[in-house]
């Protein structure tokens, strides 16, 4: 019996220290995430989004207009107006899609949407893929003019986050949880970005302008609530955001 019950407390204080280096870990690479898109020259963190686990972080910098994608492996920098649209996508569906109007009206920006399109590395939406175990949600970014034209953000991945990642999800256990925060991360990139969108397309359509710049720079933001109202509402006619998670988002934009 002795033996037993020692066993169990050594196997419950080697499960808290897992739990804790994990933690110590996750702790230090949001910190380290963060320390490294101060450290971009020119660059003021504003807006922005840290993925689960501390894996990634987006920020953005309204003063000088760009937006920085920092991982383990590699960071990307780039400008606002090389935005060429986002996608979100839910399993192997595609739930999300916002486009630049530029890609009307500049070729090149058709051309990179056009080879985006044709390098998707997810199936086309299925029937089966809408009613399957949610399993994983990507984000993906697409540029004009940069070495890598395709920026895909892992959200969710059960494979990688869960310990049980065979398990059908219960919408009331961990899992779950980590599914539904990664979903409201991917939400909020999505939003994040197409407000970059409209942003630069607002301010080309004014200035008459159809093809890319530099770095542009703004002295001032148009009032796009309206836009964003009806956007959120998009979302939420699709599934892609509960009827609480909509009035939170609604509320945190009229309170802006």
């Amino acid at each position: 019996m002795n033996l037993l019950i020692g066993t169990i407390l050594l196997f419950t204080l080697f499960i808290l220290f897992l739990l804790l280096a994990i933690y110590l870990k996750t702790k230090n690479q949001g910190k380290h995430l963060m320390q490294r898109a101060n450290d971009i020259d020119d660059f003021t963190v504003g807006q922005f989004i840290m993925g689960q686990q501390n894996s990634f972080l987006l920020v953005s910098d309204r003063l000088s207009q760009r937006l920085a994608y920092l991982q383990d492996s590699e960071d990307y920098v780039f400008p606002f107006d090389s935005v060429v649209s986002v996608e979100l996508f839910k399993n192997a569906e595609l739930v999300t899609e916002y486009l630049s109007k530029r890609i009307d009206t500049d070729a090149q920006f058709a051309d990179t949407y056009k080879k985006s399109k044709a390098k998707q590395l997810l199936p086309k939406s299925s029937s089966k893929a809408s009613t399957s175990k949610p399993t994983t949600i990507k984000v993906r970014i697409t540029l004009v003019g940069h070495h890598h034209p395709c920026i895909d953000i892992d959200c969710f991945d059960s494979k990688t986050q869960l310990f049980g990642g065979s398990r059908t999800l219960d919408l009331t256990n961990h899992e779950s949880q980590l599914y539904r925060r990664g979903l409201q991360t991917a939400q909020h990139i999505v939003m994040l970005i197409t407000k970059v969108i409209d942003l630069v397309d607002s301010a080309q359509a004014q200035s008459g302008k159809k093809t890319i710049s530099k770095v542009t720079h703004s002295g001032t933001v148009p009032n796009l609530i309206a836009d964003e109202l009806e956007k959120l509402l998009a979302l939420k006619n699709k599934g892609a955001l509960s009827e609480s998670e909509f009035e939170e988002q609604k509320k945190r934009l009229l309170n802006s």
